[in-house]
């Protein structure tokens, strides 16, 4: 996306919800759009009053004079879900318009632009070689030197094969290799240099649903995975030991936040409500705030978010704690008792390797004797961990079918959007939580489209002997979501 300084700060200003007859037609919109970018002058007339108090009709002229500079002249307008994909001689624009009762607009966002500037610069990347420094601006240099591009675009090259085309879709740029295709983030500064050049996570490339999920299923070996389509009317797309048990990582902190939801919403407790950081609850990363103060008040909304979006550790055994295990324990009997992070490093540390064969033999009385003796101790070092794929059996063990039930509970919070996961386009709304260990790995999303349909995709892998390609398992996972999208 590129950003206009003050100008688009002022129509994100005057975004809003759309007031008064949703029910406006497409026809309408596109209209208006359009006499908006053929128009030699801005009809005021088409706004109403309170987006032009927030801005002026001088100042959405200078706007939509700026994109025609660059761009061109407008040559389509077609609906894209619920936005608008405008397209000019020399790029395009997404905008997303809302009407009010009297068929004025309300509210404006024009966004995601693509130039032909652009494209050709990317290009020049892909296909020219070696990779000249002149193409990149100083500061984008300082932080990746040019010898660092040039072995980047190498990997890239061996792991996703020939560079075919540069494709937009959607307002946005994909780099299309003979395996996989990379969203790609770009902008240039008035030379022409990248000051930005950002490729995304590979999705593996796919004719079909059914091509997706053999890519899936050929990633890494043996996987287990549900693809559900969400609701009430609800059905398997498609399954493969969707209701296996198996070791999820940190995946079974949607259970987590599924315990603390519950409790939310009997109004027990609050999102605001202030948790001080305990010291006791301090584990190891994934996460920041076992470097935090010990009493550093933090809310439940935060210690959430922080849990879903980083994958935070400390702040789930927070939250863990804080709904106690008996909750945890009902919502997933089979990991009873319902295992912290800290004591499930600890139970993997040099110091908890005594106790492991007792811990595995043990009933859940004899397990809990254990955890509470773990929990009086020290939280063990980085260095002191003994990860082996051999243990994951010292883990959380859920179904997909099950991880989607929690996902379904929980994907309605904004916080489960904060980190997409695997970002594919299409989809209007992507929740997502995922886990990995040695010898583990989940991925489970939960994607809405444009029209409300909405999905679960989770898909496990566990391997005593190695851990999995996370690369080659996410980018066939991407596939997945890619071929539902064009569904």
């Amino acid at each position: 996306m590129r950003l206009l300084g003050i100008l688009s700060l002022a129509i994100l200003v005057a975004l809003g919800a759309p007031r008064g007859a949703a029910a406006q037609s497409a026809d309408t919109k596109a209209t208006i759009l359009t006499a908006l970018f053929s128009a030699k002058s801005v009809d005021a007339g088409a706004f109403d009053a309170s987006f032009t108090a927030q801005v002026p009709p001088a100042t959405l002229q200078s706007i939509v004079d700026d994109f025609r500079m660059r761009l061109g002249k407008l040559t389509s307008v077609r609906p894209q879900g619920s936005d608008y994909a405008l397209t000019f001689e020399r790029g395009g624009l997404i905008a997303t318009i809302g009407l009010d009762a009297a068929g004025k607009v309300s509210s404006l966002l024009l966004h995601d632009e693509t130039s032909e500037a652009d494209r050709k610069a990317l290009e020049r990347f892909f296909t020219e070689r070696p990779v000249q420094p002149g193409w990149f601006s100083a500061a984008f240099l300082a932080a990746v030197p040019i010898e660092q591009i040039r072995s980047i675009l190498d990997q890239l090259t061996a792991q996703e094969g020939a560079f075919e085309r540069v494709e937009v879709r959607d307002g946005a740029y994909y780099a299309i290799f003979a395996k996989a295709e990379n969203h790609v983030l770009v902008a240039l500064d008035a030379d022409g240099k990248f000051t930005t050049l950002r490729l995304l996570p590979p999705v593996a490339r796919a004719s079909n649903l059914d091509d997706a999920l053999a890519k899936l299923a050929a990633a890494n070996g043996p996987v287990s995975y549900l693809v559900r389509r969400a609701g009430a009317d609800g059905e398997d797309v498609a399954a493969a030991g969707a209701d296996r048990p198996l070791a999820v990582g940190s995946s079974f902190k949607l259970v987590v936040l599924a315990a603390l939801r519950a409790q939310i919403d009997a109004k027990a407790r609050s999102w605001s409500d202030v948790v001080p950081l305990p010291a006791s609850a301090k584990s190891l990363p994934s996460g920041t705030f076992q470097t935090w103060p010990a009493g550093t008040p933090i809310t439940l909304a935060t210690y959430a978010a922080q849990m879903i979006s980083i994958s935070d550790n400390t702040a789930a055994d927070v939250l863990a704690g804080l709904v106690g295990r008996p909750a945890l324990e009902a919502l997933s009997p089979r990991n009873t008792p319902f295992l912290t992070t800290r004591e499930l490093f600890a139970l993997k540390s040099r110091y908890g390797a005594p106790l492991r064969s007792a811990y595995r033999a043990g009933d859940a009385a004899a397990r809990r004797t254990i955890l509470a003796k773990l929990d009086a101790g020290a939280l063990p070092g980085l260095a002191d961990l003994d990860l082996s794929p051999a243990d994951l059996d010292i883990e959380w063990f859920l179904t997909n079918r099950e991880l989607c039930g929690f996902m379904e509970r929980v994907a309605d919070l904004d916080l489960m959007t904060i980190n997409p996961g695997v970002p594919v386009s299409g989809w209007k709304r992507i929740a997502y939580k995922g886990g990995s260990d040695a010898g583990v790995l989940n991925l489970t999303s939960y994607v809405t489209a444009p029209d409300g349909t909405s999905y679960c995709v989770s898909a496990t892998w566990n391997d005593r002997a190695r851990s999995p390609d996370e690369a080659a398992c996410t980018a066939a996972f991407g596939a997945v979501l890619q071929q539902l999208a064009r569904r």
